[in-house]
């Protein structure tokens, strides 16, 4: 899902082979519920015909993005249920790769959003009742401050499946107009304004951030699963380019 653990040399070469257990494991654990119990390594080594080693790497990356507990003692138990499956998404396929795999649809959006009058921004937001997107994305990103992550952005409920390109000059009302005329809702306005520009302008945020633990953290805030496959954004002159591969 996220590049995190592999080196700049490597990324363009085979995948370490825990990174392919790692994926198997997360499809393994997908159906688990949270508490279970997995079986012992020997079982594991024995299920996927991988070395000790190879398999502690994989539970160790499992383990990192909190998706099991690993006890002394007692084994290993699901601390939750992965939001991903190896048959659909690998946690380092490029978009390409993965698009030229999948035999389903990918909804895609790009979005380009550059937001000149922040404070206006910010007072709308600040605005929003509580138990919005705001507060999610405040967790989210003091989370990734404590853990010296990356934050990336939230993209959600937003039924988009074309490219956007927003009006250059980013203001709101140029946004909204851009938007509805293309029968979007509003809530698409207000979540890719909050998470581009607020966030990534304000906060000076960067890519790579690991999926597996915003898609938990929102999970958790709003009491709905939410399911991320992959996230790119790219700093640009004119402000940020999101792109978002969801199922």
């Amino acid at each position: 899902m996220y590049e995190g653990h592999i080196p700049d040399g490597m990324k363009k070469k085979k995948l370490p082979m825990y990174i392919s257990v790692y994926n198997r494991l997360c499809d393994f654990i997908a159906d688990m519920e949270p508490g279970a119990k997995l079986p012992t390594e020997e079982m594991l080594i024995r299920q996927f015909a991988v070395s000790r080693n190879t398999l502690r790497q994989a539970l160790q990356l499992l383990e990192e993005d909190r998706l099991i507990n690993r006890r002394q003692g007692s084994g290993a138990y699901v601390s939750r249920r992965p939001f991903m499956h190896s048959a659909s998404v690998n946690r380092y396929s490029t978009i390409e790769t993965l698009l030229d795999k999948l035999d389903f649809s990918w909804k895609l959006a790009c979005l380009e959003i550059s937001v000149q009058n922040v404070d206006e921004l910010e007072s709308e937001i600040l605005s929003l009742p509580k138990g919005s997107l705001i507060h999610v994305f405040d967790r989210v990103y003091r989370d990734a401050q404590e853990k010296d992550i990356v934050f990336a952005h939230l993209l959600d409920f937003v039924p988009l499946t074309t490219k956007l390109e927003f009006p250059r000059s980013g203001r709101k009302e140029e946004i909204v107009r851009y938007v509805e005329g293309k029968g979007h809702s509003s809530s698409c306005i207000v979540t890719a304004i909050i998470a581009g520009s607020l966030y990534a302008n304000i906060f000076k945020v960067k890519a790579n951030t690991p999926l597996l633990l915003l898609q938990q953290l929102v999970s958790d805030e709003i009491g709905t699963p939410i399911f991320f496959n992959k996230t790119i954004i790219n700093s640009s002159v004119n402000g940020l380019t999101l792109r978002v591969d969801r199922i």
